[in-house]
């Protein structure tokens, strides 16, 4: 998913691993070797009841 389209997305349902999860929120990280900044995101899933932190790029918006 691209940044821009978080604030649409949030409190949505997204697509992971071909899975539906609820996007709950973003994070920003900087890495401790290379200084790097990434983007990290926090989805609910809705059956299991747990959270799952995974890389922001590989979830896919649900167009309805």
């Amino acid at each position: 998913m691209e940044l821009n389209r978080v604030k649409f997305n949030l409190n949505r349902e997204v697509m992971y691993g071909g899975t539906r999860y609820l996007l709950d929120s973003v994070i920003l990280r900087k890495h401790k070797r290379t200084n790097m900044f990434y983007y990290q995101a926090e989805l609910k899933d809705l059956k299991a009841r747990s959270l799952l932190v995974c890389d922001l790029g590989k979830i896919e918006e649900i167009k309805s």
